[in-house]
Parts: structure tokens; C-alpha cells; sequence
């Protein structure tokens, strides 16, 4: 019953995912044709976007990181030490995993509470940056604690799964034991 409603919420939070992953997708192909007309402007008409760069660097990179971070997670691509845990008994890695999960949790909800504190104080002051256009601060630190709680439900989900495991020793359903998705690159290649 735990598993199914475990189940159930890992699916809801696999839209979010998806939404959030969509959007830094838009903002990857947005740093492309940006980069791509600021450069034909700069070098066939000696007239450069001068704003270009500010929202590359300031807002769509840090979508691209923070948007796409717990689907990341999900597919198991964060980085972590494959080549010692996976000799260890499955238990001792779920043991592993939890430990690695409550950890990372308190980071986030940390992470995700300053973030949130930050982000307040640039909406209430109107904070902009300094440049030619002064833009406003507020949506790329948004974007901060979005990314960290979105984070956070994807290892409270992945931590409650690696619970049940540890707890019933069914590992099927430890997030440690998830394909990692293929990348296309392998060092075997």
C-alpha cells in the first residue's frame, strides 16, 4: 500500500519534472538563437545585442541548472560513486542511499529556505543589477529555491522509497537500483 501510494506521488511529481525540464529545454534553444543573432549582429553590422549576455549568464543558465536538477536526480544522473558502492550488499547500499538521501534533503530544505529568504528581500527592495538595462533580480533567484524544493520532493520521494526497502528488504523499489538512463557516451566505448 505504502509502494502504491508512493507510486502515485513519484508519478504527479514526474509532471513537474517534466514541466520544469520543458521549460530549461525553451531556455537552452533561447541561449542558442540569442548567441547565435548577437554574433551575426556583432560581426555583420557591428551592432551587438548589449543585453544578450546579462540574460544568458543571470536568468537562463541558472533556469537551465535549477529546472533541470530533480530530473536529473530521477534519472540518476547526479554524480556519486558507482564503482565502490555497487560491490556492496544491496541492504548496506540502501543503508548507503538513505543515509545520502537524509543528507541531501537537509541540504535542500536548507538551500531552498535561503534561497526563498534571498529571493524576498530582492521582490521587497526591487533589487536590479547593475549594467546598461537594470534588470530585476528577483526571477532568476527564484528560481533557486523552485529548483531546491523540486529537488527536495524527488529525494523525499526516492528517500521514502530506500525507507521501505531497508525497512522490508523488497529493492526493487530502492531508488538506487533505478537504470540510469544512457547518456550515449561510456568509457567502455
Amino acid at each position: 500500500m505504502l509502494a502504491t501510494a508512493l507510486a502515485m506521488i513519484s508519478r504527479v511529481l514526474l509532471g513537474l519534472e517534466r514541466a520544469s525540464m520543458a521549460v530549461a529545454g525553451v531556455c537552452f534553444v533561447a541561449i542558442v538563437l540569442i548567441t547565435a543573432t548577437d554574433v551575426a549582429m556583432r560581426y555583420a553590422l557591428n551592432a551587438p545585442l548589449i543585453w544578450a549576455y546579462t540574460l544568458i549568464a543571470d536568468y537562463l543558465m541558472v533556469a537551465i541548472f535549477f529546472l533541470a536538477i530533480a530530473a536529473t536526480q530521477r534519472q540518476g544522473q547526479n554524480i556519486g560513486v558507482d564503482m565502490v558502492v555497487r560491490r556492496l550488499p544491496e541492504r548496506l547500499r540502501a543503508s548507503l542511499a538513505l543515509l545520502c538521501l537524509v543528507l541531501m534533503a537537509l541540504f535542500m530544505a536548507l538551500m531552498g529556505s535561503a534561497g526563498w529568504d534571498v529571493f524576498m528581500d530582492a521582490w521587497s527592495n526591487g533589487d536590479e543589477l547593475a549594467g546598461t538595462i537594470p534588470w530585476p533580480r528577483w526571477p532568476a533567484l527564484l528560481l533557486v529555491p523552485v529548483g531546491a524544493v523540486l529537488l527536495l520532493l524527488r529525494i523525499l520521494v526516492d528517500l521514502a522509497a530506500n525507507l521501505i526497502a531497508v525497512l522490508t528488504g523488497d529493492m526493487s523499489i530502492a531508488p538506487h537500483r533505478r537504470p540510469r538512463v544512457h547518456t550515449g557516451f561510456s568509457h567502455e566505448e
